[in-house]
Order: structure tokens, then C-alpha cells, then sequence
């Protein structure tokens, strides 16, 4: 498939995603429009009337009703002028105004024979400004979500195979991410879908239930009336009453209003959990407002002019390179202290320090270990000799003079 054809493939596409179809030009009376991918391989004004107005349509509805009330449907010579006219200006204003429509230079003569390459470059371009616009107020899709299409310019024209090779795996990236979605969504509508056939199945069995249970009830009270004999009156009054609450469905009323009851217990609460969880998660924001308050929050103030920071010249010397990269020049800004600045400063003089101990060479201590061992015992069995002699003291000698000195 040439370029040219992957184009008009791609146009015809964006008309499909935006909701063209053939019934769009017969509502405006117009019947002998052809759809598809070739409509614009030759000059086509039908087809341009029909197509651009849709676009300008779906992009907005209110302005194009305005814009295209007094040529719209086009009739004679004189409404084609001014609807040509109409396009032309639209389409120079949006060029203007968003720069990210991308759209080719403008002149009033394409619109005079709507058809060939350079035409169809202007409709992919319109279709795609459309699309995206569509997408954005349509669907919620932020302007952080879109693909942003990569500007070359003289400075960054050397990575420009960097730029669309990354562009290609970003593409790649989100028709990834979109399948992931479809896909999901279809399981979840598959599961949804066993569910609601298993729900319907029970629902059918509980009602075929409901309809046996009403019969079997029919037939006790028609049992009943037959051996109320003795009081017939009562009989008659006890049947009339069941018969009618069985057909108007009564007999279970208490059950569904023991049900409808525990639905609005269970409600209620639902409701105060969710009072307390908001109550949970928002007692770092009421002691706040308490500290406000009460003025505790003035109680306590960090002055930065009572800090004296001194920067050595090693740092300044060492890291003027790094500094000037991090816009770093001075640790005050209007009188106050820059903590950003100072948090900077000191990574850069702990990565110093790393630096010049990676440098240093580590001194052996093997020989030194050998010599101190022997001392080390030594000092250890004075040491318990001493706690020894203290234990002794403190057990026998001491209780001794205690006693000779009560005597």
C-alpha cells in the first residue's frame, strides 16, 4: 500500500470513529454521495460539501449552525461561493489558533476542485484535529493521555530516528493497553453475562416455587371450607380472607417487610460506617484546624536568620560546575533562607566526601590484630580477677566490719 493510499485509509477511518455514515448525507437531502476509501481519489464536490460539513458539525454543533445557516444545504453557485468562503475561513482560524492541529498551508483554490493528494492531506489532518477533540470533551481524555506528536527542529534534528523509533513503541504501548482494556472488559462482560443467566435461572425456579406454594395454599383453604361445618359463617369469612390475600399476593407480606426492613438497617449502617471512615481519615486535617485555632500553630516558628551557614571554598571550588547546573548562587532569596538550596548543597558535600574516601586507600589491620589479641586477654582476666575481689568484699569483709564496729 503506497503513502498516499495509507492516507485515504486512515481519513476514511477517522470518519467511521466520528460517526459518518450514509444516512448523514440523505437527512441533509442529499442522496448520490459514494462512502468509501477512494470517494476522494478524483474531484469529488458532493462528497467535499457533505464530508467537511459533518467535520465542522462534530467539532461544533452551535457555531456551525450559525456559520453555515445562509449556504447550507448548497442549492445554486451562490451558496457554494459563500460555503467555500465559510470552510476556508474556519479552517485559517483554526491553523492559527491551535498549532497542534498540524494542518497544511491553506489556499482558497483547493476548495475549487476537492480532490487528489494535497486535498486528502488537509481532510486527514481536519479529521484527526476533530477526532482528538472529540476524544477530549467526549470521553475524558486529558491532554496528558494523548500522544504528542514530536517537533524537529534544527537543534534536534540529529535524533530524529530516536524520535520516531520512540514514538513507534509509544504507539505500540497504548494499542497494548487498549487490547489489555478490550480484553478485560469483554471477560467482565462474559462473567456478568453467566451471572445474570444463573440469577435468571433461580429467579425462574423461586417463581415456579411461589406459583406451587400458592396453589398448594389454595387447595388447604379449599380443604378448610369443605370441613367448616360446625361454623359456617366463620369459615366462609376465614376463606374469603385467605383467598384474597392469596390473589393479591399478601400471604408473604410480612416476610418481605421483615427483608425491606433489614435492607434499611443495612443501609443505615452502611451510611455510619461511612461517616466513621470519614471521621478516620480526617483527623490529620481536624488538628490542624484545632492547632489554627487555638494558636499553637505560632507557638513553635523555625528562624533560619538564627542558623550561621557557612559553605566551605572546597565545596565552592570542587563543585562550581555542578552549581551553575542547579542554578545554585546563593542560600538566601528575598531575605529568607532557601532550603531547597541547602538541601542541594549538602548532597553535593556528602558526595564529596564519598568521592575522597572511595580515593583513601583502607589501612590494614591484621598485624596491628595480632599484636593487640594477647592484651586483650590479659585485660580480660584482670577484669574478672577484679570483679572477683569486688564480689568478695561486698559478700564477706564489709558484713565482717559491719559487725566488729556494732560490737
Amino acid at each position: 500500500m503506497s503513502t498516499y493510499d495509507h492516507k485515504r485509509q486512515i481519513f476514511y477511518t477517522n470518519l467511521l470513529l466520528l460517526g459518518y455514515d450514509q444516512s448523514f448525507a440523505q437527512t441533509h437531502g442529499i442522496h448520490k454521495v459514494a462512502f468509501n476509501v477512494d470517494m476522494f481519489k478524483l474531484p469529488n464536490k458532493a462528497g467535499f460539501e457533505v464530508v467537511i460539513y459533518f467535520l465542522f458539525h462534530r467539532l461544533d454543533p452551535q457555531r456551525s449552525a450559525a456559520e453555515f445557516r445562509s449556504c447550507w444545504p448548497v442549492r445554486d453557485k451562490k451558496a457554494e461561493q459563500t460555503f467555500r468562503k465559510v470552510c476556508n475561513g474556519w479552517l485559517c482560524q483554526i491553523a492559527q489558533d491551535e498549532p497542534d492541529a498540524h494542518l497544511p498551508k491553506i489556499v482558497p483554490s483547493i476548495f475549487q476542485s476537492p480532490g487528489g493528494e494535497r486535498f486528502c492531506n488537509l481532510l486527514l489532518a481536519f479529521s484527526t484535529y476533530v477526532l482528538s477533540t472529540i476524544i477530549k470533551a467526549e470521553n475524558g481524555v486529558s491532554a496528558v493521555d494523548m500522544l504528542l506528536r514530536p517537533i524537529l527542529t534544527p537543534q534536534n534534528i540529529e535524533y530524529a530516528a530516536a524520535m520516531v523509533k520512540g514514538t513507534h513503541c509509544m504507539v505500540i504501548n497504548g494499542r497494548k493497553r487498549f487490547f489489555d482494556s478490550i480484553h478485560n472488559r469483554e471477560t467482565l462482560h462474559k462473567t456478568w453475562q453467566s451471572s445474570a443467566k444463573d440469577m435468571l435461572t433461580e429467579y425462574r425456579r423461586l417463581s415456579k416455587k411461589i406459583r406451587e406454594t400458592e396453589a398448594n395454599v389454595k387447595d388447604i383453604l379449599s380443604n378448610h371450607g369443605d370441613r367448616g361445618i360446625s361454623s359456617p359463617a366463620r369459615s366462609d369469612r376465614n376463606r374469603k380472607s385467605l383467598t384474597s390475600a392469596s390473589k393479591h399476593g399478601r400471604i408473604f407480606d410480612v416476610n418481605i417487610q421483615s427483608v425491606r426492613r433489614e435492607e434499611k438497617i443495612q443501609k443505615v449502617r452502611d451510611l455510619w460506617s461511612s461517616v466513621e471512615d470519614f471521621l478516620a481519615s480526617s483527623d490529620t486535617q481536624q488538628e490542624v484546624v484545632s492547632s489554627i485555632l487555638s494558636g499553637v500553630v505560632h507557638k513553635y516558628i523555625l528562624r533560619a536568620s538564627d542558623l550561621d551557614i557557612r559553605i566551605p571554598e572546597m565545596l565552592l571550588r570542587e563543585c562550581e560546575r555542578e552549581l551553575l547546573k542547579r542554578d545554585i548562587s546563593n542560600t538566601y532569596k528575598a531575605g529568607k533562607l532557601d532550603l531547597v538550596s541547602i538541601l542541594n548543597l549538602w548532597n553535593l558535600s556528602m558526595h564529596l566526601y564519598l568521592e575522597r574516601f572511595e580515593e583513601c586507600d583502607v589501612i590494614d589491620l591484621s598485624k596491628q590484630l595480632e599484636d593487640l589479641q594477647p592484651k586483650v586477654n590479659a585485660l580480660n582476666q584482670q577484669l574478672d580477677s577484679s570483679r572477683t575481689l569486688a564480689n568478695s568484699l561486698r559478700t564477706q569483709l564489709i558484713p565482717e566490719l559491719k559487725e566488729s564496729s556494732a560490737r
